[in-house]
């Protein structure tokens, strides 16, 4: 059942990445996800068969439990560096198969990070790894839980670490069009007031889908509530003049009492995450 449960909650991370990716220039990599889903399991299963070696059943392999910090998985014995008996394991093609892709992938990033190449390809690195861990914890789930457990967990590590990496995009998306909105202010007037409310209606929204409780918000008040915060923060971290919103007090009603009424995207993100039972 625990297990079941922590797949539900990587499954939904999973989901609200790949809708904030959407809204962002990384959107390309969402729409080749979801396009590319099979063959993404396709590669996960002949990785499995890559490891299926019938000569290797039964042979002895490095234990696959890690080892205690600071304690070697070696002795001497008669003045031979020797593998403890305790870190020695029967060869297993599961474990054996997701070893080798974990650690393949620990190198690349790193080869990435020392050659410091582009966060965009960073990210897809990241993203495509923690898609895969996530399939092939699926993919094993009757046949090894504790696999499929430690799977998930990395699947759960790395979306976290591209929802980083997005949110550093998106913010830097959302600071270079207020600069120029800023820049334009002079001549367009009442269009650029709809365009400053139109970057806080997509903040708006992604902290909608980002905040939502597993089930859903239980009404509109609670969302509202439970968003408001990070919103003026977002708000005051833009240097939004006053003349657009004047406080939170303010920012709370117009959200709860014009956008989520009158701004059709605003609505339709409530109306998605709010549980439908109870609106």
């Amino acid at each position: 059942m625990l297990l079941n449960d922590f797949h539900e909650k990587v499954l939904y991370k999973r989901e609200t990445l790949l809708k904030e990716m959407i809204a962002t220039e990384w959107g390309t990599h969402a729409h080749e996800m979801n396009e590319n889903h099979t063959e993404l399991k396709s590669k996960i299963e002949r990785m499995k068969m890559a490891f299926a070696d019938p000569e290797k059943k039964g042979s002895e392999v490095l234990s696959y439990n890690e080892s205690p910090k600071g304690q070697s998985r070696y002795h001497e014995v008669d003045g031979i560096l020797t593998r403890k008996k305790e870190y020695i394991d029967i060869y297993d093609p599961i474990k054996e198969c997701w070893r080798d892709f974990r650690d393949n992938f620990s190198i690349k990033i790193l080869i990435m990070l020392v050659r410091s190449e582009k966060i965009e390809d960073i990210f897809i690195e990241n993203f495509i790894y923690a898609c895969m861990s996530f399939e092939f914890g699926l993919s094993v789930i009757r046949e090894d839980e504790q696999v499929a457990l430690d799977a998930f967990m990395h699947a759960s590590e790395y979306f976290d670490k591209c929802f980083g990496m997005l949110w550093f995009k998106s913010d830097l998306e959302e600071k270079n069009k207020l600069s120029k909105l800023r820049g334009d202010a002079g001549k367009k007037g009442g269009t650029v007031k709809s365009e400053v409310y139109r970057v806080i209606h997509n903040e708006l929204i992604r902290l909608i889908y980002a905040k939502a409780p597993a089930n859903g918000w239980k009404n509109k008040i609670s969302a509202v509530n439970g968003v408001i915060d990070s919103l003026w923060e977002f708000v005051e971290a833009k240097k939004i003049d006053s003349s657009y919103v004047k406080d939170k007090e303010a920012l709370h009603d117009r959200v709860y009492l014009q956008w989520s009424k009158n701004v059709e995207d605003v609505k339709n993100a409530f109306n998605t995450k709010i549980t439908k039972s109870r609106k």
